[in-house]
């Protein structure tokens, strides 16, 4: 197959969304199809002079220095064609026989390409109905458009429903080579919880810190790390202690220093960092998301409360830090669950929903 990912812009810094697309891409390539991933600067219609003469600029200074590339952050096979455009029109697309919407914003652009670019995937890598309500509307109509879906989790999978038939479920792949137990979890210090810092309002990051001052009300000797690519936009607690942009030994070491990953966000698609701190040993306490509910399950593999109810997180927080044997418990059924969900097992399963979607757009012969 010929297969085109549209993102929605560059990739200069780690993403989870952008390691899933390469990840796929990597493993499709690999089989011998044919791969294009194309970043625009303009996913969608293009702004106004300004805005537009800015972007513009930014367009040729990225593409003489090559920073809108994630290959500058992860391995990315040579033979995955990446491409930096102005804008997603069919000037811009190459043809072939599959053309994915990796974002809903792609949507749009993707099926006003034209039959040459092949048969219409959205692959949507999060609820995106659960995160601004400004954008509901744009949202939803992506959703309406008339193309094949595909999601990572099965509530999206449900909830898409009401849009058509059932979506084609292909949950991420995770790889338990990468991220593994090296320190064991009696060593560890049970006072010391971890958690990922992210800017956005919906990835719960507040929602964390009120948490834990809560939990350390009953429990003073209670730490969080935290790390991110995000440069760090607020003051931190005396408790908190902030590591910028770890590579991944560096991130593999932090995750098995901590006895308790916490996981606050109110919409995630999968939740990779929750799955990489519990592949390395972490117990779980995450709120109750679509990509959360694809591994963690209520005093099986994970402590798990609402999403925006930082009091009942706090709880959680706190058995987790005073019960060796529950930590012990749910961190080892977590990594078992998580192990599960291979890179291969992923890729051919994504892989088979192209090979769906476009069997399903062939025009078939008509018997005379």
């Amino acid at each position: 197959m010929r297969i085109t990912f549209l993102e929605c812009g560059a990739s200069p810094r780690p993403t989870g969304g952008a390691r899933v697309l390469y990840e796929h891409a990597n493993r499709l390539v690999a089989r011998g199809h044919a791969v294009s991933v194309v970043h625009p600067v303009y996913p969608e219609s293009r702004p106004g002079f300004l805005a537009g003469l800015k972007q513009g600029g930014r367009h040729k200074r990225w593409a003489r220095t090559g920073e809108w590339s994630p290959r500058a952050w992860m391995d990315v096979d040579p033979r995955v064609d990446s491409l930096w455009t102005p804008d997603l029109s069919s000037a811009h697309v190459p043809e072939g026989d599959v053309v994915i919407a990796a974002h809903w914003r792609a949507v749009a652009p993707m099926n006003a390409l034209s039959p040459a670019h092949g048969a219409r995937v959205f692959f949507s890598r999060q609820w995106d109905f659960a995160e601004f309500a400004e954008l509901e509307p744009g949202v939803r109509k992506a959703w309406a458009a008339p193309c094949f879906k595909m999601v990572v989790n099965r509530r999206a999978a449900e909830l898409a429903r009401v849009f058509g038939p059932r979506p084609w479920l292909a949950p991420h792949g995770l790889d338990s080579r990468a991220w593994d137990i090296d320190v064991p979890l009696a060593d560890r210090d049970p006072d010391l919880l971890i958690t990922p810092w992210r800017a956005a309002r919906t990835k719960g990051f507040h929602d964390v810190l009120e948490a834990c001052e809560l939990a350390r009300r009953e429990r003073p000797t209670l730490r969080l790390l935290t790390f991110g690519t995000e440069p760090m936009s607020i003051r931190l607690p005396h408790w908190v202690t902030h590591v910028p942009a770890p590579d991944r030994p560096a991130l593999r070491a932090l995750y098995n220093r901590a006895s308790v990953f916490v996981g606050a966000g109110h919409n995630e698609g999968w939740g990779l960092a929750a799955s990489e701190a519990g592949l390395c040993g972490a117990a779980l306490a995450l709120t109750d998301n679509p990509g959360h509910a694809e591994y963690a399950d209520h005093e099986r593999t994970a402590l798990v409360s609402p999403i925006r109810e930082p009091a009942a997180l706090a709880v959680n927080i706190l058995a987790l830090a005073e019960r060796l044997s529950l930590r012990q418990r749910l961190a080892l059924a977590a990594r078992a669950k998580l192990s599960t969900f291979t890179w291969e097992r992923a890729s051919r399963t994504f892989e088979a929903g192209l090979m769906a979607c476009i069997e399903a757009e062939t025009p078939r012969a008509v018997a005379s």
